[in-house]
């Protein structure tokens, strides 16, 4: 992951683009008193912004003014053009953190519509980040580290190409320190907005009757891996095939794919949350993943930008037609706005 593609025009522009078909599915209820003078796509902009370059509220509302980063609807106005601190972190506090979560499948259901590659399997598994203050889980032992509480779960779901390649972010969870991977797992199938791939894979913690059957039904194959000991053996006929899939079919070790994935987010956004609150914490930690989904967007968008470069200049090469080149700009800008 390249944190340069996610610049700040395109996060506003997919933000903008999220929020008017958010609006058209879930259209707000009318509350009383004033309206809100920053529209939420911004906020959430800001904040995707805020975690990609590790700053701090006040260094976002200060990079937000010198780069100009305002929706179109308040440059012409003669009201404030930024929020002030207080109100930022107010607007951040109560960002509904199902906006989040629409966003990242808004995003990854973009991916998957715009490519021509097919994604057969589904992965799920769990990880974390610390929050507040940091704290050296090497000196603790045993029963001691449940004492931590510093940290939020987050659980995305992925979809991985038929080659075992690309993975692209469709669903995700967060949640309070050992929070249970399985019942966010459930949450995020129940509402995935794509079910076309074939296999879900995960590790044991997802060895559960009630999700093996909601994936049967559903016509899926499950790739999970079955607690097996010396004393408790295999009796249910869902989780035999379960655990001979694993065993047979060869492809357990895609698992390891998100593993990557994961590591690849924390390297570039950070392995630390630097706030105090909980709540934020646990939407900071699913913006990380947004990020990701937004770097693939933009990395496609230059690649195509790229191809169509070199196509206008054998063309003007071999003088056929010399007026593209005027349009260069126009075309780069369809997607980056103005």
């Amino acid at each position: 992951m390249r944190r340069c593609y996610v610049t700040p025009k395109i996060v506003l522009k997919l933000a903008k683009e999220f929020w008017i078909e958010y609006e058209k599915k879930n259209p707000p209820a009318v509350r009383r008193g004033r309206k809100e003078k920053f529209p939420k796509y911004y906020i959430l902009a800001l904040s995707i912004l805020q975690e990609k370059e590790h700053y701090s509220y006040r260094e976002i509302l200060i990079f937000s003014s010198i780069e100009g980063i305002i929706p179109k609807e308040l440059k012409n106005k003669k009201t404030r053009k930024i929020p002030v601190l207080s109100n930022y972190w107010y607007r951040v506090k109560t960002l509904d953190k199902k906006i989040i979560e629409e966003f990242i499948k808004y995003l990854g259901l973009k991916l998957v519509k715009n490519s021509n590659k097919k994604y057969i399997y589904g992965i799920c598994d769990g990880t974390g980040f610390s929050y507040n203050d940091l704290y050296p889980m090497r000196y603790y032992r045993g029963e001691e580290i449940k004492y931590i509480k510093n940290h939020v779960r987050v659980v995305p779901f992925t979809l991985l190409s038929e080659e075992g390649r690309d993975c692209v972010l469709i669903g995700i969870k967060s949640g309070k320190a050992y929070s249970s991977e399985l019942k966010m797992a459930k949450d995020i199938y129940r509402g995935l907005s794509y079910k076309g791939f074939k296999y879900f894979i995960g590790d044991k913690q997802f060895d559960n009757i009630e999700l093996l059957e909601m994936l049967e039904r559903d016509g899926k194959e499950a790739v999970i891996d079955i607690k097996v000991g010396l004393w408790n053996g295999v009796r249910d006929e869902r989780r035999k095939r379960s655990l001979e899939r694993v065993k047979s079919l060869g492809i357990y070790k895609y698992r390891t794919r998100e593993e990557g994935l994961f590591g690849n987010v924390k390297n570039k956004t950070g392995r630390h949350i630097n706030v105090k609150d909980e709540e934020i914490a646990r939407k900071f930690a699913m913006i990380k993943f947004a990020i990701y989904n937004i770097y693939l967007i933009s990395k496609a968008v230059i690649k195509n930008y790229y191809l169509l470069f070199i196509f206008i200049r054998i063309l003007e090469h071999r003088q056929i037609i010399f007026h593209l080149t005027k349009n260069l700009k126009k075309i780069f800008l369809i997607f980056y706005g103005d």
